[in-house]
């Protein structure tokens, strides 16, 4: 591993200074001004909003936009031949590598992720260093008297607990920064894989829900619109540990192998009661391309590969072998057929979502030149409320359903009970599907097969690229992403360049994956 001498910067970056939140996130901000962070923190009485303002940089830069249009597309799960968002180069077939330039159309797939994350953890780490420092470790507001300091210390290790996460989700490497650190530290630190970054998100998570369950007064506000008490927040930080911990396998192997099951169904069978679903502000700062172009059917459909699934298709992960593909079916064929500009309705759907979820469009509005895999009848619009009113509304983040699903696929994994992961799997499989109803006699695949099933129906228009990472970690062979699809993003080309280091990148047919970290 190289030291990278040139991360001080990172460590520099306050809440107040570098940190612009716009509705238009490809733009970028540098803060040209070097500030003293103890004169800036002066006030521990501007420490809990410092720590919430974080919370809007990461899911500005994490949530919207990147990488999740170009990595859903990537999964099969949108479809779409428009080039914005690199939502044409994600769903290239066969896959191509990952373009990773700051020229190319694919420049804010990994850019906006990795500045924002950085850019929401480097404040959270100032307040606590300067906290620890100069304050005896505590938040007391010197008008008031108030003592904030559990609130502080609790909402920031849960904001280093999503930056550092998510990392571990997208990059297959990063830096694992916390208010520890020494400027000398930072000189030094060296790239973490993204399971160590993982690790350390899950420990940072962990600590929140402690702090909050040892605090009853204190209460989770982050996420716009949205205040959790102390138990429902520790519930909710031990369920995005499971998350991080699952999710951030990058194939069956890992899956199968490396994911603490045994932990995930702990912290699930004590996650979240409450779905955490965030409000849009108007497309200021809170809302999301998945809920908006997303459910555009003149921007995006859903890829046939899913209506396949969902109409009990055989189709594959392979569009290019004929023994993935289920040409003949008579109602949702996959691949769609080149020169068939449309296909009829849907009229008695296998699964009752098609109907409810999902709407029927008689015309495709894409490019056939770019290939008819990329045509589709059917948008999402399951929350097409969102769109009607001006992008305000609630937007699923972290549901109930999603924990359960992790309870339900850690129960299978570690021999536990299948009756109670079938009913699980139930609650979205017959209550909103109309699905035969699971018993938990089926086999260990089987139940596996509709775990990743409902993830892909329930969860892929929630959080950012939750079909992607679905495909990604099963073990089912006909619901992985199709052969060649990075299974990381690299660390942009623009760090790497500052830092001196060669440009990587993973994907495309025999290439390097990302199921590994690059070695620089």
């Amino acid at each position: 591993m190289k030291s990278i001498k040139s991360l001080k910067r990172i460590g520099a970056c306050l809440a107040i200074a570098c940190i612009s939140f716009t509705a238009c996130e490809d733009l970028e901000v540098d803060n040209p001004n070097a500030l003293d962070i103890n004169g800036v923190l002066s006030n521990p009485g501007d420490y809990p909003g410092l720590v919430q303002g974080a919370y809007g940089e990461w899911w500005n830069q994490t949530q919207i936009s990147y990488p999740n249009m170009y990595l859903s597309v990537a999964a099969q799960v949108f479809t779409s031949s428009w080039t914005n968002y690199a939502m044409f180069d994600g769903g290239r077939i066969p896959p191509r590598p990952f373009v990773n330039s700051n020229t190319a159309s694919t420049v804010y797939v990994n850019r906006n992720p990795w500045r924002g994350i950085y850019n929401s953890i480097g404040p959270v780490n100032d307040v606590l260093k300067v906290m620890n420092s100069e304050f005896d470790g505590k938040a007391i507001d010197p008008k008031t008297g108030e003592d904030n300091t559990a609130l502080v210390l609790a909402n920031a290790r849960m904001m280093q607990g999503l930056a550092l996460g998510w990392v571990a989700l997208f990059f297959d490497q990063g830096f694992i920064v916390s208010e520890d650190l020494t400027d000398e530290d930072l000189g030094n630190l060296e790239f973490s894989n993204y399971k160590e970054c993982a690790d350390a998100a899950v420990a940072r998570f962990l600590e929140a829900a402690a702090i909050f369950e040892a605090n009853p007064e204190t209460t989770l506000t982050g996420f716009n619109g949205v205040t959790l008490p102390s138990t429902e927040a520790a519930r909710f930080a031990r369920s995005y540990a499971a998350k991080i911990e699952a999710y951030s396998a990058r194939n069956a192997a890992q899956t199968e192998t490396e994911t603490d099951w045994v932990k995930v169904l702990e912290w699930t069978t004590n996650g979240l009661t409450m779905d955490v679903s965030p409000n849009g502000d108007g497309g200021y700062d809170w809302y999301t391309r998945a809920l908006i172009q997303g459910q555009d059917p003149g921007w995006v459909r859903v890829s046939q590969r899913m209506i396949n699934m969902m109409e009990g298709g055989s189709g594959g992960r392979d569009i290019q072998n004929p023994a993935d593909t289920d040409p003949d079916h008579p109602t949702a064929p996959y691949p769609w057929a080149n020169d068939v500009l449309t296909y009829p309705e849907i009229e008695n759907p296998v699964d009752q979502r098609l109907a409810t979820d999902f709407s029927y469009n008689n015309g495709v509005p894409f490019r056939s030149d770019r290939g008819f895999f990329v045509y589709g009848n059917y948008n999402y619009s399951r929350y097409n409320y969102f769109r009607v009113n001006n992008y305000v509304g609630e937007m699923p983040h972290f549901t109930v359903s999603e924990n359960n699903l992790l309870r339900a696929e850690a129960l299978v994994r570690t021999g536990g009970d299948k009756a109670l992961a079938a009913s699980l799997i139930n609650e979205t499989r017959v209550d909103r599907g109309g699905l035969a109803p699971l018993t938990g006699a089926e086999s260990d695949d089987e139940l596996l097969y509709a775990i990743t099933y409902e993830r892909l129906v329930e969860l892929s228009w929630n959080a950012a690229c939750s079909g992607y990472f679905a495909r990604r970690m099963t073990t089912i062979e006909d619901l992985k992403l199709t052969p060649g699809t990075p299974l990381s993003i690299p660390i942009p080309a623009s760090e790497l360049e500052v830092l001196g280091l060669p440009d990587y990148t993973f994907g495309g047919i025999g290439n390097p994956d990302g199921s590994e970290p690059f070695e620089f």
